[in-house]
């Protein structure tokens, strides 16, 4: 590892829709090189790569050169996160996601010398001429993280830092199940109290998404949510994606507690399976 040539972050510990700059020093005047960004999750890895030239004193900064080639072109400070993609070797299909939100996701930088393609990265060894990481947590570390278990919903209450009441927010994921984390725990962090409510596949709920018949368990969420003391009086919106969205919008139907509804890729009508309301049945849209 050549000596001279420092691989530098700023800030080195971010949320994870922060900012941060990456910079080498160090190099030849308009010197080739390739900088490698590579995150683990488990048994996952992801990998970007951009190739840049030097100034003239030596110094890449991403912000200020743009990538020629890699997995994004072009000026853009934060391309060798967003350009993040499957290392070659893994099973197709492979989502980057946080599982365990109360540890960082790391992303490893690292620079070779001259223009290298991103399968040739992988293909052989290359000794790298300098390396450095960055923290990136979903969770600030100063949000309370509170597992819900209060008559029949299931999930996790996220608390921002300081003096509430705060904006409450309930989420909801899709036909993946079980109980996903990540994104009410940073928006907890940005200044909201969010419910993480699972629906299927975790702890004592139903194990399959068709199980799924009554809209009644997810207005027991939000009246948990609604009457929480950390929550501002007067409603909750809820986020959902997919299958949760539209639960989201049916939900905020029968329930004046919702007051907004934020849907992601979600089917304005009722598919798959109807509902019930109380003695009522919501029906299957067939179109």
């Amino acid at each position: 590892m050549a000596k001279n040539v420092t691989l530098s972050a700023f800030p080195n510990e971010v949320l994870v829709d922060d900012r941060f700059t990456v910079r080498v020093t160090g190099l030849g005047s308009n010197q080739r090189a390739t900088i490698r960004s590579v995150v683990r999750e488990g048994s996952m890895a992801f990998s970007a790569c951009g190739c840049y030239m030097a100034d003239n004193d030596g110094c890449i900064d991403v912000c200020v050169q743009p990538s020629v080639s890699g997995t994004y072109t072009g000026v853009d400070q934060m391309g060798l996160v967003w350009s993040l993609q499957p290392i070659p070797g893994q099973r197709p299909g492979l989502r980057l996601f946080k599982k365990d939100v109360t540890t960082a996701q790391t992303i490893k930088f690292e620079v070779f010398t001259e223009h290298r393609a991103f399968d040739h990265l992988h293909e052989i060894s290359i000794p790298p001429l300098s390396t450095t990481e960055v923290l990136r947590w979903y969770k600030g570390k100063n949000v309370k993280r509170v597992p819900v278990e209060v008559g029949n919903i299931r999930g996790v209450l996220f608390i921002p830092p300081g003096k509430g009441q705060f904006p409450g927010v309930m989420d909801l994921f899709g036909s993946a199940g079980g109980l996903i984390e990540y994104r009410a725990s940073l928006l907890a962090s940005r200044g909201f109290v969010v419910l993480s409510l699972a629906y299927f596949g975790y702890k004592d709920l139903p194990e399959s998404l068709f199980s799924i018949l009554s809209i009644d368990y997810f207005k027991e969420g939000v009246h948990y949510l609604n009457s929480h003391p950390s929550v501002q009086p007067g409603g909750v919106g809820i986020l959902g994606v997919s299958k949760g969205a539209e639960i989201a919008q049916l939900v905020a139907l029968h329930s004046p507690l919702v007051k907004a509804v934020v849907s992601i890729n979600g089917i304005p009508y009722v598919t798959l399976r109807p509902y019930s309301h109380g003695d009522d049945v919501i029906p299957v849209v067939n179109n």
